[in-house]
C-alpha cells in the first residue's frame, strides 16, 4: 500500500491504511458483487463538504460488502482543487508514459482527482488497480489543415463529453487536460489557481480559463475552471454548429479557446504556465518556474526533467548525450524562403485569432531558439 496521500489499498481481513492513525470510519454500500479473484479495488474521486478527497473503493469476497474509504488530500481549500485528465495512445508509448507517471506519484496523479483515457482499459499499474477509461472510436487524427498539423479536435470532443458526463469534475475547482508527453506539476498549478485574478475570474457565472501562451492557449496544458467547464458543456454543440474553429482546419487546442472565448468564458493570461518550443521557448533544461515543461515523450527523459524541475533524483538514468553532429549549413536562399513561410504563417494566425501579432519579434525567438530556421516548423500551431 502506497504510504501516501492519494495511494490505494487492498482490503484483505482485517485492514487499515498506513497513514492513518487509528482505524478509519468508512461510508459502506450493499454489493452484491463476489470476486472470484479474493479481492478487487477501483480508485474514484470525490469530495466532501469541508476538503477535496478521494474516495478507495475496497471489495471483499469474505464480506461481500464495497467499503469507501475517504482519504483527504493536501488541498486546503477547494477552490484549487484540481480534477485532471489524459487521453494515451498505447501505441505511441503515452500509456508507458503515464505508468511511469503513477509510478512516481506526478503530473494527473498528484491532482486532486484525475482520469485516463484510451482506446483500451489497459492497466497502469502491475497490479491492474488503476486502468484507462475506454473512448470508443478512432484516436488516431488524419494530418492537414491551415498549418498541417493534427486535426484532433473531433477526438478531443469525445473525450471531454465524456468528462461533462461524468460530472466528476463538478466536486473540483478547476478543470486540467495535460498532454501524456508533458511534465506537469500539479502543486505549482495551485499557486496559480489560487492568485486574486483567478479566483475572481473563478467566481464568475461563465467561468474563466488560463491562457499559457502568447499566441494562444495551447494544448499540452489546458486549465480551466469548474464553471467555465459548465459553460462548456452546455455550448459544445453550438461552437460545433457554428464553425468557430471547423475540425477540418484547426486542433482541438484552437478549438478549445474560440470556443469558450465565444461562449464568454473569461481569458486569463498566465505565460507561467508552459514551456515548449512553440511558444518559443526551450523547455530543456526544465528549470524555469514552469508548471509544464513539453515534450518529453520517453520514460528517461521525462523523468530527466522532472528531476531538473523538482530538485529531487528519480530512479531512471537520464538517456546517453547524443554524439556531437555538425549542424548542417542551410543555402541562404533556403533559409530566406522558410523565413518568409513562418512569417506568412504568423500573419495567417494573427487573422485567424482575430488580434495583431509581433511578427518581427517572433520570427527574431524563433531564430534564437532554432538557428538558421532548419527545422520544419509545419504543423506546431
Amino acid at each position: 500500500v502506497p504510504g501516501q496521500e492519494g495511494g490505494v489499498a487492498t482490503l484483505a481481513g482485517k485492514w487499515h491504511l498506513p497513514w492513518e492513525s487509528g482505524e478509519p470510519t468508512p461510508t459502506e454500500r450493499s454489493s452484491s458483487r463476489h470476486d472470484a479473484t479474493g479481492s478487487t479495488t477501483s480508485t474514484t474521486a470525490s469530495t466532501t463538504a469541508t476538503a477535496v478527497s478521494t474516495s478507495v473503493t475496497l471489495t471483499s469476497s469474505s464480506t461481500a460488502r464495497e467499503l469507501t474509504v475517504v482519504i483527504p488530500h493536501h488541498s486546503e481549500d477547494a477552490e484549487q482543487s484540481l480534477y485532471c485528465f489524459a487521453l494515451a495512445r498505447p501505441e505511441i508509448g503515452e500509456i508507458e508514459l503515464m505508468a511511469t507517471q503513477l509510478r512516481h506519484s506526478t503530473g494527473i496523479f498528484a491532482c486532486d482527482g484525475y482520469t485516463v483515457f484510451s482506446s483500451q482499459a489497459l492497466a497502469l499499474d502491475q497490479k491492474g488497480v488503476v486502468k484507462a477509461e475506454v473512448i470508443d472510436g478512432s484516436l488516431v487524427a488524419p494530418i492537414g489543415g491551415l498549418y498541417n498539423m493534427a486535426l484532433n479536435s473531433e477526438i478531443f470532443v469525445r473525450v471531454w463529453r465524456r468528462v461533462f458526463e461524468a460530472k466528476r469534475y463538478v466536486s473540483f475547482g478547476w478543470v486540467v487536460k495535460v498532454d501524456p508527453d508533458a511534465v506537469f506539476l500539479p502543486a505549482r498549478l495551485r499557486k496559480h489557481c489560487s492568485s486574486l485574478p483567478a479566483l475572481q475570474g473563478s467566481e464568475k457565472p461563465k467561468g474563466v480559463y488560463l491562457n499559457n501562451c502568447k499566441i494562444g492557449n495551447h494544448g499540452p496544458i489546458e486549465v480551466i475552471s469548474s464553471a467555465g467547464v459548465a459553460t462548456f458543456s452546455e455550448g459544445i454543440d453550438q461552437c460545433i454548429e457554428e464553425k468557430y474553429a471547423p475540425f477540418t482546419d484547426v486542433g482541438e487546442d484552437v478549438f478549445v479557446r474560440r470556443c469558450l472565448r465565444n461562449l464568454g468564458v473569461q481569458q486569463l493570461d498566465d505565460f507561467q504556465l508552459l514551456s515548449e518550443i512553440n511558444c518559443f521557448e526551450n523547455p530543456s533544461p526544465c528549470t524555469a518556474d514552469k508548471v509544464t515543461f513539453h515534450p518529453f515523450k520517453q520514460p528517461a527523459a521525462f523523468l530527466q526533467c522532472l528531476a531538473q524541475a523538482t530538485g529531487e533524483t528519480t530512479t531512471a538514468a537520464p538517456p546517453p548525450p547524443p554524439a556531437p553532429v555538425a549542424a548542417a549549413a542551410v543555402p541562404p536562399a533556403a533559409a530566406a524562403s522558410r523565413r518568409a513561410a513562418v512569417a506568412r504563417r504568423w500573419d495567417a494566425m494573427a487573422v485567424s485569432e482575430g488580434q495583431a501579432l509581433p511578427v518581427q519579434r517572433g520570427m527574431r525567438a524563433l531564430q534564437e531558439l532554432l538557428p538558421g530556421l532548419c527545422c520544419d516548423l509545419q504543423g506546431q500551431a
